[in-house]
């Protein structure tokens, strides 16, 4: 057999090498016969095919999910488990770290005299419209009542028109029809992605969430809310339960 170098050895694809070490420093061995070989199969081996570095410093994200109950139901027609939210909040939770679905432009609709749906949750600074599908005159009354509020308004809306709002800050938002004393609404501004509503039967699931500490809340119209403190490491699914006691 030809003698043939180490870098010969590497470009071809027979021999592997550490990324990190540049192929000009590798010396320029003349190997042949039974001893090209050996160098080969240990190479093969021995010698990662990718950074160490890169590969244990990946992060794999993890899973919180639960299911949300209630010691009591109120004996009211809107009440429904499905317009409760559940997010989270804490460092390494940012607007650019959110879901997909988050950055989706939110509707609130007015439909048989209804705001569908009752309970809204969007993301600060996003865009989202308000549109009527009823036949008759709505109008658009905010009123917010966070700490730094957004800016209210109170807007008539004609039956089929549509108009886009963007709320800059983290709020919670009543919306009322002064037409209409039984529509009502809320919608919460969060100041990031990692949030979702349950189920029919109580439950949710917030994906593809960084390891961390971080604070869970779950909201309800009608009992407020309740907050836990969750820490997830490296790919795990935690299970977190939230029960709300009797109403206040």
């Amino acid at each position: 057999m030809d003698s043939v170098s180490i870098e010969k050895l590497i470009y071809s694809g027979l021999c592997k090498w550490t990324p990190n070490i540049p192929i000009p420093m590798i010396p320029r061995l003349n190997i042949s016969g039974k001893l090209l070989t050996t160098v080969v199969l240990l190479a093969t081996f021995f010698w990662p095919t990718t950074n160490p570095d890169k590969a244990y410093s990946q992060i794999i994200n993890g899973i919180v999910k639960g299911t949300v109950s209630f010691e009591t139901i109120p004996d009211n027609e809107f009440f429904e488990i499905s317009e409760t939210v559940i997010y989270l909040s804490g460092d390494g939770l940012t607007a650019e770290t959110l879901d997909p679905k988050a950055s989706e432009q939110m509707l609130l609709d007015q439909i048989d005299y209804t705001f569908v749906p009752r309970v809204l949750p969007i993301l600060a600074g996003k865009k989202m419209s308000f549109h009527n599908s009823d036949d008759e005159l709505h109008n658009i009354h905010t009123y917010s009542k966070g700490r730094r509020r957004n800016r209210n308004f109170n807007r008539a809306q004609r039956p089929g028109s549509t108009f886009t709002g963007t709320f800059a800050r983290p709020d919670s938002i009543l919306v009322l029809c002064d037409i209409h004393s039984q529509m009502i609404a809320h919608i919460l501004i969060l100041e990031n992605g990692f949030f979702t509503k349950a189920s029919t039967t109580g439950t949710y699931t917030i994906n593809d969430v960084p390891p961390g500490q971080y604070d869970l809340t779950v909201w309800n119209e009608w009992f407020g809310e309740v907050k836990t403190t969750i820490e997830i490491t490296d790919g795990q699914t935690i299970s977190v339960d939230v029960t709300f006691p009797n109403t206040p």
